[in-house]
């Protein structure tokens, strides 16, 4: 495994000193984000995709700092019932795809998306009960008519630029739990397919995160570092549904933190050696 960092952490930073910064640390990779078509700070993504020469110097520039890309991160929602929204968000990951496999990076990180409640529906329908009956509906009508058919399409995509797609398990996005995350990977019949392991969204949710990472295996494609905080007194006022801005940290049920802020030194310890025991090789991305 290879220790790094998720630039788009380094908001306001000057890219040059952000590598600097990594290097001088201990890190060995660097996960680059092409939100809003920018990459790396000074480059735009399109340019990249339509440049050698710009690819060059970016490549050029993280190797000389003595870090190298491990992935490629888009986040967005390919499945936005919203047309124009989806549409976007479809172009940006196509053009990440085809960036990491000109860079000769094998991953991308990506959510699942989440559709809306039908053909005719305006915003994402995000559902997490098994009842009243509308809700089973709403779940077989997404699953169905727009999340396979998009990824099994998307997968192939990926598959034919030699590039694996790691989905972070977020909550709001149709896959949020391994078994989900499962549950599409053997739908789309693609090990193309695969987690970003963000502990984080899994912590408040309750999973065990040991076990979940012995049930994904193989197909964790990608780690992120991230830590979370369940606020007990919090908790039995609104628990772990908790809708509460993240401006209003303090009435809130539980909270991202740095690592070390939320478990113990023990439990990352026992993280990594799981990692290592199910045969994870890749980057731990803080």
């Amino acid at each position: 495994m290879q220790i790094g960092a998720f630039l788009a952490c380094f908001d306001g930073w000057q890219l040059d000193d952000s590598l600097a910064f990594l290097s001088a640390n201990g890190a060995e990779v660097v996960e680059l984000s092409t939100f809003g078509g920018i990459v790396a700070v000074d480059y735009q993504l399109d340019d990249l995709v339509t440049s050698s020469a710009r690819r060059d110097e970016l490549a050029g520039r993280i190797a000389d700092s003595g870090l190298r890309i491990s992935s490629l991160s888009c986040h967005g929602n390919a499945l936005h019932p919203q047309r124009a929204t989806a549409e976007s968000q479809i172009d940006l990951f196509r053009k990440t795809v085809l960036l990491a496999s000109q860079l000769g990076v094998r991953t991308v990180v990506d959510f699942s998306g989440c559709p809306g409640d039908g053909p005719n529906a305006t915003y994402p329908n995000w559902v997490t009960c098994a009842w009243p009956d509308d809700f089973p509906k709403i779940l077989a009508w997404q699953w169905d008519e727009v999340i396979i058919p998009y990824w099994r399409e998307t997968a192939q995509y990926c598959a034919d630029h030699d590039v694996k797609v790691a989905l972070e398990m977020h909550p709001g996005m149709a896959v949020f739990n391994p078994r989900n995350l499962m549950r599409l990977r053997e739908a789309v019949s693609s090990p193309v397919i695969g987690a970003n392991l963000d502990p984080s969204h899994l912590i408040w949710q309750q999973i065990d995160i040991v076990g979940a990472i012995r049930y994904l295996g193989d197909a964790i494609h990608h780690v992120h570092m991230k830590d979370c905080e369940l606020r007990t007194h919090r908790l039995s006022e609104v628990g772990v549904i908790d809708t509460t801005p993240f401006s209003e940290w303090d009435q809130r049920g539980w909270l991202y933190r740095t690592l070390g802020h939320g478990r113990s030194p023990e439990f990352w310890k026992q993280f990594v050696t799981t990692l290592k025991e199910v045969g994870y090789t890749g980057p731990l991305s803080v």
